[in-house]
């Protein structure tokens, strides 16, 4: 799994790109921390170049949500998929309108 920040309309984004599993999820809970820790208006993930999420994975975008307000952009088919099949909607946020 690789990652990098990038700004977008106030947004502060954390780009993933590969597989987030149990090896790699504590790489994306990191990159979140420091986005999170930046302190911007809000902190959104772009899935695009993910290919492959387990729960692990889940489970660290989910406790993001919940204790930080982070939400994923809709686009990768796969996790737009996975999204919907597991109920996890509200990740989407006010992007929500991707998961089908």
């Amino acid at each position: 799994m690789q990652w990098h920040l990038y700004g977008r309309n106030g947004s502060l984004v954390v780009a993933v790109s590969g597989d987030v599993d149990s090896d790699t999820a504590p790489a994306l809970e990191a990159a979140l921390a420091e986005a999170v820790a930046d302190r911007a208006a809000s902190v959104r993930v772009d899935p695009a170049g993910i290919s492959f999420v387990s729960s692990a994975g889940l489970g660290v975008l989910l406790r993001f949500y919940r204790d930080h307000g982070v939400q994923v952009d809709c686009g990768n088919l796969y996790l737009d998929r996975l999204i919907a099949l597991t109920g996890l909607g509200v990740l989407y946020g006010d992007s929500e309108e991707g998961a089908g």
